[in-house]
């Protein structure tokens, strides 16, 4: 298994590398669960689908989805292997149902690297890289997003097999990644921005047990989830790259209620760093300030770091257009390896932090990687991993979900 990068166990935040850089190992003590890696094949379900395998329902009423052929990649990943969906057809959606040749559906948990190692009302956080083709659709800056985290959670104590909601609901985690060439790293907490069947202005607010059972949350609820970017990129084929799918908790006490779906951006080539973040929808006057700091600033503290160049970030849209981006080039990150940055609500004594690790700019996206032999100053060594089979998959009907067409969707190699 994969060493995921883990430097957030005191950071409820996202970081990102380039193709060149490897992920540390965990730092001791964080309570993670990996859902998926990509080392060794492309995962399956108990149906017999992949897990993840596309939606196609361009002929349905939402006009959604496309179709894409997945495959284990060695050669562009971040370290190790990675899974590659190369899309032909339409937009991008990878869906991950966790369902059986019964018909029954389980929970995205069930399909974890160990399930019965899972701690219950334990994990608060849910983390990928991703990699979008530069042709996909940029990131916005004037609140709207790009890309879409679709959950379903259900109750968990007597669940329903025959639903993937019973109990519970369909949200929606909107993300801001740009299309830069790089690895972005996503962390979503327990605050979608929306619930199916409300209005786009009102705000579901942070849901740790959406379910009403104080003994499981978010994330113990989750049943079927899928990733979507919400536009068709400008040609196919288009690769899209995806990483370390995992669960972990943030033990500090960030502001999950003013600052989620957390994505962040380094650029070496060009010293930028992005990040962007989605505010509560009814803080459409609240200014969010950012700190920055070369250590863990839920260590040192909000007071000694130091403000970020233009840091002061207004909502530059209104209710449901809440969207949050930072982009600077001139933070001092020479001979740096870790960036962290802290985000807080001008109403608020409370932060969200990200850390950033810092790629050297040597390089092209996908060249050379940097020696592992030692990691960032007080963070643990970076471990080698075997190099992943370049294994194709086997070809798979994609599954759709219920009340949608089934649509014929390879996820055979190229």
């Amino acid at each position: 298994m994969k060493a995921a990068l883990s430097l957030l166990t005191l950071l409820g935040a996202a970081g990102v590398l380039t193709g060149s850089a490897a992920p540390s190992r965990a730092p001791s003590g964080e309570e993670r669960m990996v859902l998926l890696d990509f080392d060794e094949a492309i995962a399956a379900n108990k149906a017999g689908d992949g897990y993840p395998t596309c939606y196609d329902g361009r002929q349905g009423a939402r006009k959604e989805g496309g179709v894409f052929e997945a495959r284990i990649d060695g050669k562009n990943a971040r370290v190790g292997s990675c899974l590659r969906m190369r899309l032909t057809k339409g937009a991008w959606y990878a869906q991950f149902n966790p369902y059986t040749k019964a018909g029954t559906r389980e929970f995205a948990r069930d399909y974890s690297k160990d399930p019965r190692q899972w701690r219950l009302n334990t994990y608060n956080r849910m983390r990928f890289w991703i990699r979008l083709p530069e042709g996909a659709s940029p990131h916005r800056v004037d609140g709207r997003s790009n890309l879409n985290v679709g959950t379903y959670v259900k109750r968990v104590a007597n669940s329903d097999p025959r639903s993937d909601e019973a109990g519970g609901n369909h949200y929606y985690h909107m993300t801001n990644v740009p299309a830069l060439g790089c690895w972005t790293l996503v962390v979503l907490n327990m605050h979608p921005d929306h619930r199916r069947g409300n209005s786009g202005a009102d705000d579901p607010g942070n849901l740790p047990h959406p379910t009403g059972e104080a003994d499981y949350n978010y994330f113990d609820a989750l049943t079927r989830f899928y990733i979507q970017d919400e536009r068709p990129p400008a040609r196919h084929p288009a690769d899209y790259l995806l990483d370390d799918v995992e669960f972990y908790r943030e033990p500090a006490e960030e502001n999950d209620e003013q600052v989620y779906s957390l994505t962040g951006t380094h650029v070496p080539a060009s010293n930028r760093v992005v990040v962007t973040w989605r505010r509560h929808k009814r803080d459409n006057d609240v200014r969010h300030e950012v700190r920055y700091a070369f250590e863990s600033i839920h260590r040192i503290g909000w007071d000694r770091a130091t403000p970020a160049p233009r840091g002061w970030v207004r909502p530059p849209g209104y209710g449901g257009y809440n969207g949050m981006v930072y982009d600077t080039t001139d933070l001092p990150l020479a001979d740096r390896e870790v960036l962290y940055l802290a985000i807080r609500p001008e109403n608020s004594k409370r932060f969200s932090h990200i850390a950033l690790p810092l790629v050297p700019a040597t390089g092209a996206e996908g060249a050379g990687r940097p020696a592992r032999a030692s990691g960032p100053r007080g963070l643990p060594p970076r471990r080698s991993r075997r190099k992943a089979r370049a294994r194709p998959a086997r070809g798979r009907t994609c599954a759709a979900p219920r009340r949608t067409a089934r649509r014929a969707c390879g996820a055979s190699g190229w």
